[in-house]
């Protein structure tokens, strides 16, 4: 009876099993590309103004090739460079794909054929505008990582097209998209609360992402006579007028301070808050945080000149003690 009982489970599990699609392998790795044949050579035709120029043939495979010159097609002089040529690279992703318009966020970019190389660079292009950034190669991770320009938003938006190259000319056809934001705080409200925290805040604004990640908020407060800073990260929540959040608590808080703000919508590229000057919070020691130098000069400019942008502080919250 058992040698029965187990036939009849296993039909039940084939049965059951032949339901169920077998998984699908995952394709084999690309084969590495051939090398160059050890006795590769070529001449070719070059033009000689002030530089010779020529447009490399099909070789075959990459590797490093010696160079040799001539002006007359016989006597050959020896150039101290070598020349590296490659397989074909393709871009197949990028990470992130989103941040702000001020630049700096690190963007990591995969695909086949990226490698240490001194040309190693990135482009960003949207309409007409075209701008290249250096790129190292991160060989941990295994792929080409630089950071991203400042861009002016344009009616269009944010939305530029990401290709990477070895050497400057030669790019990538891939068309993998990046997404500039610009975030502009108007508005904290209430701009004070008790040093316990948990005061209900919400930070006015426009760019916010309606279909990105959680937008993040950094509190910083000096450290005095100890020096240095302590921040603290919040989680915000996006409504229909901007960023709503609980203040944090910091340890160790008997006196009345304030702390600066900024607000990250994607990954860690916090971007400072700067509010209109009469935003600054009540009461503080100092004034309120200082006027950028830029816009408070633009204030006293001569009549008829052009009229200046009105002067920003930092923005901050101030937390009262008792």
């Amino acid at each position: 009876m058992q040698a029965h009982s187990a036939d009849c489970e296993g039909e039940g599990e084939g049965e059951e099993a032949a339901d169920t699609p077998p998984p699908v392998p995952p394709p084999p790795p690309l084969p590495p590309p051939p090398s160059l044949p050890e006795d590769y050579e070529a001449t070719l035709e070059a033009r000689c103004g002030k530089e010779v120029a020529f447009r490399m043939p099909p070789t075959g495979g990459e590797g490093a090739l010696s160079l040799e010159v001539a002006m007359n097609g016989v006597d050959f002089e020896s150039v101290p460079l070598e020349l590296n040529v490659y397989a074909r690279l393709s871009l197949k992703s990028i990470s992130p794909s989103l941040g702000p318009s001020i630049g700096g966020t690190t963007l990591q970019l995969h695909g086949d054929g990226l490698r240490d190389a001194p040309g190693l660079c990135a482009l960003f292009v949207a309409g007409g505008r075209r701008e290249v950034v250096e790129a190292r190669f991160d060989a941990e991770r295994g792929c080409a990582v630089c950071e991203t320009p400042p861009w002016e938003m344009g009616p269009a938006g944010g939305d530029v097209i990401i290709e990477a190259s070895l050497n400057g000319q030669e790019w990538t056809v891939s068309c993998h998209h990046f997404r500039y934001h610009e975030c502009v705080i108007s508005a904290v409200e209430p701009n004070f609360g008790p040093l316990a925290g948990g005061t209900e805040v919400l930070l006015r604004g426009s760019g916010l992402l309606e279909d990105g990640p959680t937008p993040r908020v950094r509190f910083t407060r000096a450290r005095g006579e100890e020096g240095g800073e302590e921040s603290i990260v919040v989680d915000g929540a996006l409504c229909d007028e901007g960023i709503s959040l609980r203040t944090p608590a910091f340890e160790d808080s008997a006196e009345s301070f304030a702390a600066t703000l900024a607000v990250a919508l994607s990954n860690n590229d916090f971007v400072p808050v700067t509010l209109p000057a009469d935003q600054s919070p009540p009461d503080t020691e100092e004034g309120g945080p200082p006027a950028d130098d830029a816009t408070a000069e633009g204030a006293d400019a001569a009549p008829g000149a052009a009229a200046a942008e009105p002067a920003r502080v930092a923005g901050a919250f101030r937390y009262e003690g008792k």
